[in-house]
């Protein structure tokens, strides 16, 4: 019987950097939910009279928008407006304090990245550059339960190079 080697896991570590950092990466607190990639791609056929269906050669590809979600148990108050476009904050003797900017900034792009293995321990990294955070502050403050805020990372194109995307998925292999 074969020993399915290559199957993903879900378990692993979130990590964010500066966007196109090179230097090392920050781990994220603990998460609850771990997290989900996701790549949405809207398809369109160039569709001519009389044709009958999809033609080969004629599909393209219109908007394509990769996510990475990280459910965050644990964030550090110090490191929060790193998760969170438009925020500042200050860190007083015994409170750090956030503030709306309402303004979102270079330094609000991010480098985020999963890092996990496959059933054979073989690293797999799932990386989303110049990648910011638009959902909403969300926090549900509910009795006997910790806040989980989600948080979703959101690829984004740079000016200068609209058709080249900012995610990749890295498999080592042996």
């Amino acid at each position: 019987m074969a020993f399915p080697r290559d199957m993903m896991l879900g378990e692993g570590v979130f990590s964010y950097a500066a966007a196109a950092s090179t230097s090392a990466m920050t781990e994220i607190g603990a998460v609850r939910g771990g997290g989900v990639f996701n790549v949405n791609r809207t398809f369109r056929r160039q569709v001519a009279d009389g044709d009958f269906g999809p033609v080969k050669g004629r599909i393209a590809i219109d908007e394509e928008i990769a996510t990475l979600t990280i459910r965050a148990l644990e964030m550090l108050p110090a490191a929060i407006d790193d998760f969170y476009p438009a925020l500042m904050s200050s860190a007083g003797a015994n409170l750090t304090t956030l503030r709306s900017t309402l303004q979102v900034v270079d330094g609000d792009y991010k480098k985020v990245r999963f890092t996990g293995r496959t059933q054979g321990g073989n690293a797999v990294q799932i990386t989303l550059d110049q990648a910011i955070n638009m959902t909403p502050i969300n926090w549900e403050l509910l009795d006997k339960n910790e806040v989980v805020p989600e948080l979703v990372f959101t690829a984004c194109s740079l000016e200068a190079s609209t058709t080249y995307p900012q995610w990749d998925v890295t498999f080592a292999t042996t």
